[in-house]
């Protein structure tokens, strides 16, 4: 009896594991990058709407740090509390599809703590980056300018 070692399929299926990483990885930092982008446009949106009020408020004397820390909280407040309700649903939600999925399949999946703080800190970076916009555009404020223009 002769053995014969053939590990061509195997190389075959790894080549394509990996090309399907590589794809996944790929999806996950567009998904990001597109994220941070239509976050920023909207962020943009909402402060084209408020420049009156932030020109009244620095004529006023607040300081612009407090502005923008004040426009970051009010975008990352609903941010966080959205991540906590979907964290919760998912605790409910994730007990029955992981059963369904064991009877479906061999493989069970396993959906870990850290998967979920990762996916948390990855929103808040989004919210946080695309606050830069804000950041930017109202340190180069100057509350007359922007009461003139307004009036």
């Amino acid at each position: 009896m002769k053995i014969v070692v053939d590990d061509r399929e195997y190389r075959s299926l790894s080549s394509s594991v990996t090309l399907m990483t590589t794809v996944s990885q790929f999806m996950m930092f567009a998904a990001f990058a597109i994220g941070v982008v239509s976050l920023s446009l909207l962020v943009m949106i909402m402060l084209k709407e408020r420049d009156f009020e932030i020109g009244v408020l620095l004529s006023m004397g607040e300081s612009k740090m407090k502005i923008i820390i004040q426009l970051v909280a009010e975008i990352l407040i609903p941010v966080i509390a959205g991540i906590g309700i979907a964290i919760l649903i998912a605790g409910l939600a994730t007990e029955g599809l992981i059963e369904i999925i064991s009877r479906a399949s061999s493989i069970a999946p396993m959906i870990t703590g850290s998967d979920v703080g990762l996916l948390a800190v990855s929103s808040i970076i989004i919210v946080i980056l695309s606050s830069i916009s804000t950041i930017i555009k109202v340190s180069k404020y100057h509350p007359r300018d922007m009461l003139t223009q307004m009036g």
